[in-house]
């Protein structure tokens, strides 16, 4: 799982390169809704980027990494969740202005935080799963059988 997370990492940064490029080499009239170009333009339009959609995705990292985390780094975790959640709040991110405002920093440091714990995550080796392996029955006459209550059936 840890390939996956570090996977999502990735594109959520080549994403963010694209971002800046995008926004550092055109004019600022010839993009959309924001009011400057150059490295600051580029700059920007990261920081808001940072809020949305990353912020959502370090919120489900976090959904998926918090159970494995030390007590002291869950409660980083819940707090990077907290400031992560700002996104959600009406005003933060404006699809009419996209320039970058302080509140926009937030969310942001919040990703940075999720970033930051995912390789502290201290997740189970890949194999079978114990739901797997508590659903089935061995007899000793004919093969393994799935028990009534296990769900999903595997």
């Amino acid at each position: 799982m840890l390939r996956e997370l570090r996977a999502v990492w990735i594109l959520a940064a080549a994403a963010a390169v694209a971002v800046f490029v995008t926004y550092w080499r055109l004019p600022a009239a010839e993009t959309y809704n924001v009011s400057y170009s150059g490295i600051r333009g580029g700059a920007s339009r990261v920081l808001v980027d940072l809020n949305f959609p990353d912020a959502l995705i370090a919120l489900a990292v976090l959904g998926v990494i918090a159970p494995f985390l030390s007590r002291r780094l869950r409660v980083v975790a819940a707090v990077a969740a907290l400031l992560s959640l700002v996104v959600v709040v009406p005003g933060v991110v404006k699809q009419s202005n996209l320039d970058a405002r302080w509140i926009n920093v937030v969310p942001a440091l919040g990703v940075l935080l999720a970033l930051a714990l995912t390789p502290f995550a201290r997740l189970p080796p890949p194999g079978p799963s114990f739901v797997a392996a508590s659903c089935t029955t061995t007899s000793r006459r004919g093969p393994p059988r799935i028990k009534s209550t296990c769900w999903p059936p595997t």
